[in-house]
């Protein structure tokens, strides 16, 4: 890729650009007139609402890419700049514009460590397999949030299941579920000495069914609340499985489908008391 293509890639991005702001602009003109012609002052109000909304929106888009435009022309400019980090920005451009499925499913190691994303935090609802990374590394997390005055909900594959036999065989490479029972029973043990602990903030249910995903909610019901996804994968680690991260801001669509799927799963699961 040369100066000169990168140039003119430049100027079509600027044109398409221009085009929608002038189109943006053209639709808030169409909407004000037609609330003034209903000689309405609640219509016109309502009119009013919708072109800061849409306004707003339409200056933030063209500040972000103006940005990026502005930065990228720099590295143009620049005799002896390196044509891959043009070509990067570029792309990064691109992923503004029309986001790639690559910007949103992310690897484990590159969301918020759970140690941050935690702190603060006034319920934690998580469901998954064993649950065994959380209740042997992260006890004292869950502990700064009740001892905050927060609650807990934890949802496991049911121990000695059939379903517990099909993750064994599917997830971990083991014909015999016997050692991953074990393993689910242990986590149950250690969320029981949380329940112990903070009674009436921790309730923990196990379900007979091979989950799809692990869920985990965080401030359910609250301006804060934030939902991660990671996807079961065939025989392959959590660090390498897909993730998910939204908000109810960000994703209202699949932020309340997830939560949804949580509470029909909890539903359906029966509360575990030590066997």
């Amino acid at each position: 890729m040369d100066v000169v293509r990168l140039k003119v890639v430049l100027t079509v991005l600027i044109a398409i650009l221009t085009a929608g702001a002038l189109i943006s602009a053209a639709g808030v003109l169409v909407a004000v007139s037609a609330g003034a012609w209903e000689n309405s002052k609640a219509s016109i109000g309502g009119v009013a609402d919708l072109t800061r909304v849409i306004s707003g929106a339409v200056s933030a888009f063209v500040f972000a890419v103006g940005v990026s435009l502005f930065a990228i022309r720099r590295q143009v400019l620049g005799l002896g700049e390196d044509l891959s980090a043009i070509e990067f920005g570029l792309r990064s451009l691109k992923g503004l514009v029309q986001p790639e499925i690559d910007g949103v499913l992310k690897h484990r190691d590159s969301l918020e460590p759970w140690t941050a994303v935690t702190v603060g935090r006034k319920s934690i609802f998580i469901s998954g397999m064993s649950l065994r990374t959380l209740s042997t590394e992260y006890t004292d997390n869950l502990r700064d949030v009740l001892g905050g005055g927060g609650t807990c909900r934890f949802l496991l594959v049911e121990p000695g299941s059939e379903s517990s036999s099909v993750v064994a065989r599917n997830f971990l490479g083991q014909d015999d579920p016997s050692d991953y029972n074990s393993d689910i029973r242990r986590s149950l043990e250690r969320l029981r000495h949380l329940r112990d602990g903070f009674p009436g903030r921790v309730e923990i249910r196990t379900l007979n069914h091979v989950p799809t995903s692990s869920i985990t909610i965080l401030d359910q019901g609250l301006p804060t609340g934030k939902i991660f996804v990671e996807f079961y994968m065939y025989e392959d680690s959590s660090v390498r499985r897909p993730h998910l991260e939204m908000s109810a801001q960000n994703s209202p669509v699949w932020y309340w489908y997830f939560q949804d799927q949580f509470e029909k799963m909890w539903s359906a699961g029966t509360t575990w008391e030590r066997s």
